[in-house]
């Protein structure tokens, strides 16, 4: 996956969590590529949605960070990256 592959990634990510059904979640990283990554195909892939993953938690605009959350998905707790509850 090249720069624009990374690019689509992280549009894929925004729109996520624009979704209403999940405001007030927060995801850790690994369940967020796992979940990004069935959405495109191929290894390469899996790196350009691992990199924009890593690149959300470093800049994440509008969504939020919290470095102890409760991960949605494997429900451990880890730095979790999601967006406010409305």
């Amino acid at each position: 996956m090249n720069l624009m592959g990374k690019d689509l990634a992280r549009e894929e990510l925004t729109h996520l969590f624009r979704r209403r059904v999940e405001a007030g979640k927060s995801y850790c990283a690994a369940c967020l590529v796992k979940r990004l990554s069935q959405r495109f195909s191929g290894a390469s892939a899996h790196a350009g949605v691992e990199r924009a993953v890593a690149d959300a938690f470093e800049h994440p605009g509008s969504l939020r960070v919290n470095p102890f959350g409760l991960c949605e998905a494997c429900q451990q707790t880890a730095r979790c990256i999601g967006n406010a509850a409305p």
